[in-house]
């Protein structure tokens, strides 16, 4: 249900495929509200939450406009808001869009969302920014440095593939902090990271060498001889860009991140969801329960409105231009 507030606050008009991040994101901070939360209760770790690509905070699908679900900065504020600890929470927000009023408009949505759904009491603050990521990061990371010893989710869910360099993945990734545990022993902390790794952007753009290179971090060379490869053993362009960013993201956490595909309406990956953290316990958690949630939703939840929109389509693509057809089965029920 849309949170409370005016009907005309902006939304993201997105595909139907997006609601998969949304869904995982929901599913890996579940591990926290209902393992962590229950076992710790008010004495549960402090969590901060850093989503950079915030949007408005609401999805439409674009096409059809039947399906409509929270955005990442609204599980990530639902989420919190219903965690138990007592200690301090930190939510960041960045929403930015390149025209002034746009830019405006899905601020103010955001923060309007975030206040209805009562998330801003004792313990939870929210700080919202506006910039592009090269002016929001250095203040982001800044803020972090003053928190790293507490755990911190990153949510890295850009616009265009191009909008998250390498070299700003791993500036965050690097920003460990220290704590003392129970038994007084010194403990490192590294950010956990949920990356939304927009494939079909760059396989579309692979002749874009410079633009292909940065966001994988690397040399020109360094790509060809991975590609190469990669196609040496049968495999294609998205195998050699999902498995050199999995060897980037496994180089700085020492053990290889979760990869869960994201599929269009014609059932082929547009993108790739990393999830990367580095603490034991976490790791199990999302492997026993986060992917499988998620995977049971997707069957149960997704999979209909998917085919409903992919036949939708179909149909209407069919017919002369300027007409409509509407004669198909009614949309499955919200869950």
């Amino acid at each position: 249900m849309r949170p409370e507030g005016p009907s005309n606050l902006a939304v993201d008009k997105v595909s139907i495929h997006s609601r998969q991040k949304h869904s995982l994101l929901e599913a890996y901070l579940r591990v926290w509200t209902k393992n962590v939360g229950a076992n710790w209760g008010s004495d549960a770790p402090s969590l901060d939450i850093y989503d950079l690509f915030a949007g408005s905070g609401w999805c439409v699908e674009k096409l059809y406009q039947q399906d409509e679900w929270p955005g990442t900065a609204l599980v990530a504020a639902e989420q919190l808001r219903e965690y138990p600890s007592r200690r301090r929470c930190l939510l960041y927000l960045n929403s930015w869009a390149e025209e002034e009023a746009e830019r405006a408009a899905l601020l103010e949505a955001l923060q309007t969302r975030v206040k209805s759904i009562g998330y801003e009491r004792k313990n939870r603050d929210v700080h919202y920014w506006s910039g592009p990521l090269a002016e929001v990061l250095p203040e982001a990371l800044e803020c972090h440095a003053e928190r790293a010893q507490y755990p911190s989710l990153w949510v890295l869910d850009p616009y265009a593939g191009s909008d998250l360099p390498w070299n700003s993945v791993r500036q965050i990734a690097s920003q460990v902090g220290t704590f003392r545990n129970r038994a007084g022993q010194i403990r490192s902390r590294r950010p956990e990271l949920f990356i939304n790794f927009m494939t079909s952007g760059l396989q579309e753009n692979i002749h874009r060498q410079r633009l292909v290179t940065t966001v994988l971090g690397c040399s020109e060379a360094e790509w060809r001889t991975h590609l190469g490869t990669v196609r040496d053993e049968g495999g294609s362009i998205l195998d050699a860009l999902t498995t050199f960013y999995m060897q980037q993201i496994q180089a700085v956490y020492g053990r290889p991140p979760f990869v869960v595909p994201v599929q269009g309406k014609d059932g082929n990956p547009v993108s790739m969801l990393f999830l990367a953290v580095e603490r034991d316990a976490a790791w199990h958690s999302i492997r026993r329960e986060s992917i499988p949630y998620f995977v049971n939703w997707r069957a149960a939840k997704y999979e209909p409105r998917k085919e409903w929109v992919r036949a939708r389509h179909r149909i209407d693509r069919s017919v002369p231009e300027g007409q409509r057809q509407t004669d198909l089965g009614e949309y499955p029920d919200l869950p």
